[in-house]
């Protein structure tokens, strides 16, 4: 009315009156409240001290798997944090395997969506990326900090989802033309950014340019993940 924009008005009949005046919730059952938050803490209890450890002790040690632990007296809270590094020489391996993790990370953070935010409700910070800026990197980090009580559940339904990635076409195409975007536009970003990656270059071998990456990303489908 006051910008010129074109409008109407317009007016329920009765007929939809009485439709939605008779409607009960089982009528749409994709309107609903959310279900309750499985990682909300009901034990806040604190776990005895064990020793008085200053560093972490490595537990478990096998071909595969190192498992280090430090029960932490200094805070006294009931919450933990625990940080899992996924890594595979594939990780690395071309242009198209950097790739393909980028676009992998990205559907799993889009198809766990859902318990992140969960968790964060809870008080869980969830976080999952394939870098690091404290230590070498060559896969996926995930990381979990809050209330110690519901890390397991939360951590069993993301290696369980990542373990069995869903892999839809819909949401396939949308993180990757998310992604190609993301690397076309890293040629406009400030020059301290190209100045690291410049000194990334130089100190990690091996290393691809965001243009590498963005030719082998192009091509790429779901059923290559």
């Amino acid at each position: 009315q006051w910008y010129g924009t074109k409008y109407a008005h317009t007016f329920f009949d009765e007929a939809q009156r009485a439709q939605w005046r008779a409607a009960t919730p089982a009528d749409q059952p994709a309107l609903h409240l959310p279900p309750p938050n499985p990682y909300i803490p009901t034990d806040t209890a604190l776990r005895e001290n064990a020793g008085s450890a200053k560093s972490p002790a490595l537990v478990l040690d096998t071909e595969g798997v190192k498992l280090w632990h430090l029960l932490d007296t200094s805070f006294k809270q009931p919450k933990a944090a625990v940080i899992i590094g996924l890594s595979s020489p594939l990780a690395l391996a071309s242009p198209r395997e950097a790739a393909l993790l980028r676009i992998g990370l990205e559907v799993f953070l889009e198809v766990i969506n859902e318990d992140s935010y969960f968790a964060d409700e809870a008080g869980i910070a969830l976080n999952v990326n394939n870098n690091s800026l404290s230590s070498p990197c060559v896969g996926l980090r995930i990381s979990c900090n809050g209330y110690n009580q519901c890390l397991p559940a939360l951590l069993t339904s993301v290696l369980t989802t990542l373990a069995a990635l869903p892999v839809k076409t819909d949401v396939f195409q949308l993180i990757k033309a998310k992604t190609v975007e993301d690397y076309k536009n890293r040629k406009f970003q400030q020059p301290y950014v190209h100045c690291h990656n410049a000194s990334n270059r130089a100190l990690q071998h091996p290393f691809f340019t965001d243009d590498e990456r963005l030719k082998q990303l192009l091509p790429l489908k779901e059923e290559d993940l």
